[in-house]
Formats: structure tokens, sequence, C-alpha cells
């Protein structure tokens, strides 16, 4: 009989269900090299995009991989510390993650923000506003 892994403890993000998710897909679409020179044109040309791309290549790890903790920290400098205080404070109040709720849903709407923004960015072919119209005609299930 082979015995299971014990169950893992909450963690602080698992009050945002599909984080774990999106971040894979963020690292997946992380890899620069996988974007034409036009879309990274694009993104080099408009400012606020520019900087994300900047974060993009400044997080990275040992393998060339992004560092979603140095993102998250960069592109999302208020939301990642008011979490951060909610954490320090729930420890020494014995706490658990369902404390710092609202610190979650900041940072993770903040980072998923940056990342739709980057890549609204490298879409040379949709104008910043396609993606609100495109949304109101198509309704996303959910």
């Amino acid at each position: 009989m082979s015995e299971s892994a014990p169950p893992r403890k909450a963690g602080w993000l698992d009050s945002d269900k599909d984080f774990h998710q999106f971040v894979s897909r963020m690292v997946q679409g992380a890899v620069l090299r996988e974007y034409s020179d036009e879309q990274l044109w694009s993104v080099i040309s408009n400012r606020a995009a520019r900087h994300r791309l900047s974060l993009l290549q400044k997080c990275r790890g040992k393998e060339g991989r992004l560092d979603v903790t140095c993102f998250c920290r960069e592109a999302c400098g208020p939301e990642y510390m008011q979490l951060a205080t909610c954490v320090r404070s729930s420890k020494s109040l014995d706490a658990g993650p369902e404390l710092c709720q609202d610190q979650v849903a900041a940072l993770t709407g903040c980072v998923r923000a940056e990342w739709k923004a980057f890549l609204m960015a490298s879409s040379p072919s949709l104008k910043p506003d396609a993606l609100e119209r495109i949304e109101k005609i198509v309704q996303i299930p959910g």
C-alpha cells in the first residue's frame, strides 16, 4: 500500500481559488522569446507597457523563468505590502489566512490586471478598448 501525502495546509493566497492556475498560465506566457518582434515593438512603444516588459525581464529566477513573487512585489507594490502587513499581524494574533482575504483579493486582482494590460499591449491588432467591446458581446461563463 502506498501512503498518501498529508493534506497541504491552506496557503495565504488560497482564498482566490483560480489564482494558482492563472499564475501557471502567466509563467508559461512570460517566455519573451515566444513573442514576435512586432508584439515586442508594440510593447516598447507604449510607455506603461514598457514598464511591465521591464518587470518581466527583471523578475527572472536562476533558470530564466518568471519569478512570480518578484513580479507581484514590483508590479503591485502597495497591494503586496498590505498583504505582507496583514500576514505579519495575523501571525502575531495567531490567526489564519482568512483574516487577509481582502488583501489577497486586492493583490491577485492587481496581478491579473497588470498581466492583462501587458497581453493587450503585446497584441497590436487590438485597440485598447477592444477587449471591453468583446466582453460586452461575448458572455463569459462563470
